[in-house]
């Protein structure tokens, strides 16, 4: 007799959710792909590609197990967050646990695998909690891969009680050593591993399963197969096809997408969002020129472009870009901030490095090679709680997610050249206005970053004139999208249009068909980069400097009593004495002391903070004590307790905010100082201080001066 091993619907939903791949209760996905997504997942919780890049795998050809070496530390897998909360560490619950622990008590079943094996026990029963069934598993072998990465080579045997046989007999007669280790497991964590084990007994070779001994052990009912190290998934991988709901009719594997809102997925194209007019769709290559003759040129309607104040600081804000709400920072000041955060989000820096732009230079996006998906980029808490992939509110938008859309309205232009698309209207809630986009062609910068080649144009329905009919008379060729924006996002993507078309190349900018065009009907070019979120490095340089405490210039000094506030000059310093005076009495005092930090040994957990961006990480590493970019003055430093298996407990980062070094503060340097800074931390795990670079891995600290207002970094 056995036991049903059928994953129902439900189950598999809960199951994926376990090991976070959430997909929408109401999926319409079929079973067959729920079961596929599952297989895909227990692949990647045991990194099976990474470790075993050419199955079939042989045990026999790999080295046995090293002898004193615990394979139970080594199966041990898990991330930061289990770390900090010791969600590992909490007691088995078995057939008590629920559902949505099923992959946690999992994890745990193969723990203890590694651990029978460290206490040279070989057979394991994992019972029902009623005691009805048990799933047999006689460990053979613990081989080595390449990485010091324990193979379990297993075999196993459904047990189940009847009428006339109790589980404790079966048990004693399938026992080969006088030791055994049992463990309670839940029914739907045995029907979890029996699909492991299924899943991995097919990908040995081919000769074991021909074995004459263990065609003899299958007579009994016992299967061979193997198990590997299974940890959490990271966000990186659920954020890829893992999470992909499939297509919202059938729920099959997915090839277009919504251009509308982005926030839907079909199998087929959605014909509903494609013009009426004419869904021909030219050769994305061909060089076809626009049609000039129609009546745009009469109506050259403007609508206002300029920003003010308090939405430049509201843009900024939704770029992670938070400046004090009363800061006295001059509008033209402000606007450079605007524009440096669009060339960090857009990584202009380090893409073009050799300025102007000429995207004719650039070899063509490759056919077939998804240009959405080249253009998304995220960051780790966006992967976790979805924030990119709700639709698109357009007009009906809150200002804070101005930033948030306009990457969602790039995307759309991606999505849109992928469907074959290339004319977007981005319109208002109330068809007033459109911001038209022609998407000339998609250029190959690096092999994950495109470069977009656009026409553009303002469309402003006049009292003679209705926006459908100007939208019409643009229109050119083929399917186009529409899609909806705010009236402040339209201000922002022509911030970023305007910025980027001063640096093409002066070619194209003098090129006689494109200055006819832009005479005629107004049409400007200019190209696009993929957007993405500002990390806490680059926010921690100049973008969220306050500028002068007096008037919002540029700052050159600080108030050296205290060090919290920054002046242009002596001029505003002395102006703002008056109002400082008190603050500056209540800081000025402070405890200095020498410390000696040491090299950090990579890499580091906890550098990898949860807003950097998931693309273009900075990965250089700098041997030697640290240069002193600072010149011998005072800055602030971060101090983090380590959440890294590479460092000592007592260990803490140390980092400034440009990044120019990172160092760890070892306890054993200065226990007493040490000890007071932790007390000092509590369960914030980190705080900021001034410190001053004396020379090597030397500096000094003001231990009991927090800054007054703490950094985002």
């Amino acid at each position: 007799m056995t036991l049903p091993s059928e994953i129902s619907r439900d189950d598999l939903l809960i199951l994926l959710a376990s090991m976070g791949v959430v997909l929408p209760k109401d999926t319409k996905m079929p079973v067959e792909e729920l079961n596929k997504r599952l297989g895909q997942a227990l692949d990647t919780s045991q990194a099976f590609a990474d470790l075993i890049p050419k199955p079939p795998v042989d045990p026999m050809a790999l080295r046995t197990w090293p002898k004193g070496e615990s394979s139970y530390k080594a199966t041990a897998r898990g991330n930061m967050t289990e770390t900090l909360t010791g969600a590992m560490a909490c007691p088995k619950k078995g057939g008590l646990a629920d559902k949505e622990d099923t992959f946690k008590e999992m994890r745990k079943s193969i723990w203890t695998l590694g651990c029978a094996h460290d206490e040279g026990v070989r057979d394991v029963f994992l019972r029902g909690h009623d005691k009805k069934w048990s799933l047999y598993v006689r460990i053979l072998g613990v081989y080595e891969l390449e990485d010091k990465t324990p193979f379990y080579y297993v075999m196993y045997k459904e047990l189940l009680a009847t009428s006339t046989t109790a589980l404790e007999r079966l048990e004693e007669e399938m026992q080969t050593d006088v030791t055994v280790a049992y463990n309670e497991i839940g029914d739907l964590e045995r029907q979890m591993l029996l699909r492991l084990f299924q899943q991995n007994s097919k990908r040995l070779l081919p000769k074991h399963p021909e074995d004459q001994k263990k065609k003899k052990w299958k007579t009994t009912g016992l299967q061979q197969t193997f198990v590997l190290p299974i940890g959490p998934i990271g966000m990186q991988r659920l954020g890829g096809h893992l999470t992909d709901p499939g297509c919202e009719v059938c729920g099959k594997k997915t090839s277009s997408r919504c251009l509308q809102c982005l926030a839907v997925v079909y199998c087929g194209k959605g014909e509903k969002w494609l013009s009426p007019m004419d869904d021909r769709v030219r050769d994305p290559r061909s060089a076809t020129p626009f049609n000039s003759n129609h009546s745009l040129h009469a109506h050259r309607t403007m609508l206002p472009n300029e920003i003010s104040r308090d939405d430049v600081l509201i843009l900024l804000a939704s770029m992670g870009v938070v400046l004090p709400k009363d800061t006295k920072m001059p509008l033209e000041e402000l606007n450079k901030r605007l524009q440096q955060a669009l060339d960090t989000a857009q990584a202009y820096a380090d893409l073009i490095t050799k300025p102007p732009v000429d995207p004719l230079a650039l070899p063509l996006w490759p056919d077939g090679k998804s240009l959405y998906k080249a253009t998304l980029r995220g960051n780790i808490t966006e992967h976790a709680t979805g924030q990119m992939a709700r639709p698109n509110k357009g007009g009906q938008s809150a200002k804070e997610d101005t930033f948030k859309e306009m990457r969602q309205s790039v995307l759309t232009m991606a999505c849109a050249h992928d469907e074959g698309v290339r004319e977007i209207f981005f319109r208002d809630a109330d068809r007033k206005w459109t911001l038209y986009v022609r998407v000339m062609d998609a250029y190959e910068l690096d092999s994950e970053t495109p470069l977009l080649y656009l026409m553009y144009r303002e469309l402003v329905a006049t009292p003679t004139m209705s926006l459908e009919k100007l939208e019409e008379d643009m229109h050119f060729d083929g399917a186009l999208a529409y899609n909806e924006i705010s009236d402040l996002e339209r201000r922002a993507l022509l911030r970023l249009f305007q910025q980027n078309g001063k640096r093409l190349h002066p070619k194209h900018l003098e090129d006689p068909q494109k200055k006819k065009l832009k005479a005629t009907i107004g049409l400007h070019q200019t190209f696009i980069l993929p957007l993405g979120p500002i990390g806490m490095q680059n926010l921690g340089g100049t973008l969220t400097d306050p500028g002068c405490e007096v008037c919002g210039k540029k700052t050159a000094s600080r108030c050296m009593q205290c060090l919290s506030v920054m002046y242009c000059g002596k001029e505003c310093q002395k102006t703002d004495w008056p109002s400082h005076k008190e603050a500056c009495k209540s800081l000025k005092g402070g405890r200095w002391h020498n410390i000696t930090l040491s090299p950090a040994p990579l890499p580091y957990l906890s550098m990898t903070n949860r807003l950097d961006p998931q693309i273009g990480r900075n990965k250089s590493k700098v041997d030697g004590p640290p240069a002193d970019i600072h010149g011998g003055k005072i800055f602030l430093a971060k101090f983090q307790v380590s959440m890294s298996g590479n460092l000592h407990p007592g260990d803490m980062l140390v980092y400034d905010r440009q990044r120019s070094f990172t160092l760890f503060w070892k306890r054993t340097s200065d226990p007493i100082l040490f000890d007071e800074a932790t007390r000092m931390i509590g369960s914030s795990l980190k705080f900021y201080r001034w410190i001053k670079h004396t020379g090597g891995y030397d500096y000094e600290i003001c231990i009991d001066r927090p800054p007054i207002q703490v950094p985002v970094w």
